[in-house]
């Protein structure tokens, strides 16, 4: 899936299930394909950054930023375990 701006390009979505609901979040494929790039681990240190890069492209509710943070290092650790070459 893409999001498409003015300028006609797409920006990848992805569909992360958080706090109960499914919530699609622009330019999440690129920001993994990024950290993945430049050999980040999935970590718990990991999570703030995740977040702070999501939070550029994504509003993301007030007090639910733990529960962000969670899921995007569910996803990160699921799309580098899928990136792996079998």
């Amino acid at each position: 899936k893409q999001a498409t701006c003015s300028c006609g390009s797409g920006i990848p979505v992805q569909e992360v299930f958080i706090e109960g609901q499914t919530v699609t979040l622009v330019a999440l494929p690129l920001i993994f394909q990024n950290l993945k790039s430049a050999g980040k681990a999935p970590s718990d240190e990991l999570a703030g950054e995740l977040l702070e890069t999501v939070k550029i492209y994504n509003p993301i509710p007030a007090g639910a930023e733990q529960n962000y943070a969670l899921a995007l290092l569910r996803e990160y650790r699921a799309y580098c375990q899928q990136e792996m070459p079998a």
